[in-house]
């Protein structure tokens, strides 16, 4: 089809063009008008939120689900990183409000028993300890109510409300939402876009305020799922015994009795793909893997499935059976393919995953609610950053910069490679050409690919939400733009409640094995 009959909803999101529809102007109610809107109930919409509302704002937060807690629910990506909060090599990178809630979902109990190690443990493998994702989302419903928030749930933001002028920067003023009771807008102060693929800012700007690749250079997708009633003992009884078992965590094959010591212990248990190498060639055998060649054949693509886990708890593992590279997430109907693949997927692998021992009664106990997604939009931003400031050696003796409000151990890219975390800086989360808003989670002022990779993780984007909800009650108390507040009054509040701002460097009572320790990235990064 020629591209005169097409229709883009971005330069690589086409469909048919069939003709337009006019719709009729519409008179949207606006049925409340706060101080700051949340949209985007992740946890870094929710720590700007609780921090906004800490600072005297009436604050509203809009999540399209039913439930707080972003990807650490809908994603089950419930790893925070211990690294993330005091990383191997001693560098404190995380206080504040994101410990305070770590804290209250760990005293909730069903977390990995990891959580209860020293900093640093030479035990402790970096960024797999597992939340409760049960106890996430109620920790953040019982403190939002703590603080007066209002939530509302169920809940899809439409359109932005502008007030244009023209000699000065557009500016967003609310956000029209749809649900199951209508259309209608909510007025704010301060916009807060939390959505993670920056959907506010694209239906305000398009790419004038938003960067994208195209998605054969993005970083891939992915999704888990766990499985139930799985008899763990067994099951490691089976595994620890396996000559083929490599790598995982506890290292296999020379720590097959801390595998055991980690079950009774209740802490994490990861295995590599060569310990079901037998069990791939029974289900070869029997046919189970032609139903999975038919699934991707239906896809029209060619992955090769393999078999890797962690333990999340009792009777519970969550398999990785691939990465998902190409997938734009911004395409509905590319992601409806996936969705539909990923669950035909996991139900088609069961007969697999019940050759193994201690398996044999398994059932789908938990699935995502929505693909995981790693590299949607990114901000054009006041302040853009990149790998020179995540790996910048001065970082633990150059003063911290003014606009800083926080620090960040670099995710991936930055596992047991930093001495010192890099500032980050509040530039990156307020749009360039636009007043009224900002912004908060994954989708900042990154510059692809190691920068984005560097802050997408959890941790610090809850360092953000801190400080953009923050910021965000300053300008409202103050009667200034986002871009104009006091970034001296900012940091000092953000002091007060805890973050880390400066560099600080914890010594450990024990020596770090040196095979997990780099410290310097890779050439590439």
């Amino acid at each position: 089809m020629s591209d005169e009959k097409k229709f883009y909803f971005d330069k690589y999101t086409g469909r048919p063009l069939y003709g337009f529809y006019n719709e009729a102007p519409k008179n949207t109610p606006i049925v409340d008008n706060v101080d700051i809107l949340v949209v985007g109930g992740s946890q870094s919409g929710v720590c700007a939120a609780i921090s906004a509302a800490r600072h005297g704002a009436k604050v509203l937060i809009a999540e399209r689900f039913g439930f707080l807690g972003g990807q650490s629910v809908y994603g089950m990506v419930t790893q925070w990183e211990k690294r993330a909060f005091v990383n191997n090599l001693g560098a404190v990178l995380t206080k504040g409000l994101p410990e305070e809630i770590l804290n209250k979902v760990i005293e909730k109990g069903g977390s990995d028993n990891l959580w209860f190690t020293p900093p640093g443990a030479p035990e402790m493998r970096d960024g797999e300890e597992w939340l409760n994702p049960e106890a996430i989302k109620i920790t953040f419903f019982e403190m939002c109510e703590e603080e007066g928030i209002d939530i509302l749930l169920h809940t899809l933001a439409v359109d932005v409300m502008l007030e244009k002028k023209e000699d000065k920067l557009n500016k967003m003023t609310g956000v029209i939402f749809e649900n199951k009771t209508g259309r209608f807008a909510i007025a704010a102060k301060v916009v807060i876009d939390a959505t993670a693929d920056l959907d506010l800012i694209w239906r305000a700007q398009g790419e004038q305020g938003c960067g994208l690749r195209d998605p054969i250079n993005r970083m891939g997708q992915g999704f888990y799922v766990w499985y139930g009633n799985i008899d763990t003992k067994k099951f490691m009884e089976w595994y620890s015994q396996n000559p083929s078992a490599r790598g995982g965590y506890p290292k296999m094959p020379d720590n097959r009795e801390k595998v055991m010591k980690n079950y009774k212990e209740s802490k994490l248990i990861k295995i590599g793909g060569t310990a079901f190498r037998e069990i791939m060639e029974k289900a070869e055998e029997k046919g189970y893997l032609d139903k999975i060649g038919d699934i991707l054949e239906e896809l029209g693509v060619m992955m090769f499935v393999t078999l890797g886990m962690k333990w999340v708890g009792d009777d519970r593992w969550s398999p990785s059976f691939l990465g998902i590279p190409n997938l734009n997430m911004l395409d509905a109907w590319q992601v409806t393919d996936y969705e539909i693949f990923r669950q035909k997927l996991a139900f088609y692998m069961l007969p697999i995953m019940r050759l193994i021992p201690g398996w044999e009664n398994a059932y789908i106990s938990r699935e995502n609610i929505y693909m995981g997604s790693r590299e949607t939009r990114w901000l054009k931003a006041m302040k853009m950053i990149d790998q020179s400031l995540i790996w910048d050696p001065e970082n633990a003796t150059k003063p911290t910069p003014l606009d800083a409000i926080g620090r960040s151990g670099a995710h991936d890219p930055g596992k047991n490679k930093l001495r010192a975390g890099y500032p980050i800086p509040y530039g990156i989360y307020v749009p360039k050409a636009l007043d009224g808003a900002l912004v908060c989670a994954r989708a900042c002022g990154t510059k692809p690919d190691r920068a984005l990779d560097a802050h997408r993780g959890i941790t610090p984007n809850m360092v953000a939400g801190q400080g953009v909800g923050t910021a965000a009650a300053i300008a409202v108390e103050d009667e200034v733009e986002p871009r104009n507040i006091n970034l001296e009054k900012l940091q000092n509040i953000l002091k007060e409640d805890g973050v880390q701002l400066d560099h600080e460097h914890m010594d450990f009572d024990f020596q770090i094995p040196k095979d997990k320790i780099r410290d310097k990235p890779r050439p590439s990064e």
